[in-house]
């Protein structure tokens, strides 16, 4: 008979935002107050910079959720295939198209088919 006994695995927590405003004791709020501040504007993007890295560092050697840091990040692999950038817009005016009798005859042929299947 063999001993079977559950073996605690450590795990690091990932740096964020919240939990330095735990550890500092302070809100978000005061957090972005403070970083509007120019006396702790350096101190504080220091602080975001370690946590962003933490955090990116660790989905990339797969130690944190990488879906989760993506998000939490804002990073996100988008890519504009259709509209090169311009915006959307709707046909102004209605497409007509005029087919000669015998195309038309084709095209309805071709409709009959399908539906048969």
């Amino acid at each position: 008979m063999t001993n079977k006994s559950i073996i605690p695995v450590p795990t690091q927590r990932p740096l964020t935002l919240v939990g330095f405003c735990q550890f500092a004791k302070i809100s978000r709020q005061n957090f972005y107050e403070y970083e509007s501040r120019e006396e702790f504007s350096d101190i504080l993007t220091c602080v975001r910079e370690a946590i962003e890295a933490d955090q990116l560092e660790g989905a990339l050697c797969g130690q944190y959720d990488s879906g989760i840091v993506a998000r939490v990040l804002h990073l996100a692999d988008r890519q504009d295939v259709t509209t090169n950038g311009k915006e959307i817009t709707t046909a102004t005016q209605p497409i007509s198209v005029v087919l000669d009798p015998e195309a038309a005859k084709i095209i309805q042929s071709i409709g009959r088919r399908t539906v048969k299947e």
